[in-house]
């Protein structure tokens, strides 16, 4: 196999991966909001089943609040 077209596939299988792997940190988790009580500040957070899910995602979850911190409005339920 030549190296033009090992390259095509070996990125569509990792773009493949990653898309899975962000899908699952969406759709394993459930995302809640609120104010944290007496802090002044809006917090947005994923509970997972199990202990293991939080650290396998704990990637995604840092991505996730690095685009919140930059970008917050998309996230908000309710202007503030």
């Amino acid at each position: 196999m030549s190296r033009f077209f090992r390259l095509p596939l070996v990125l569509s299988v990792v773009g493949a991966l990653v898309v899975a792997y962000a899908l699952g940190y969406v759709l394993t988790a459930e995302r809640d909001q609120g104010r944290a009580r007496n802090a002044g500040v809006y917090i947005h957070y994923r509970i997972f089943r199990h202990a293991w899910q939080g650290r396998f995602f704990a990637p995604a979850a840092w991505v996730e609040a690095q685009v919140i911190r930059f970008f917050p409005r998309p996230f908000l339920s309710n202007p503030s």
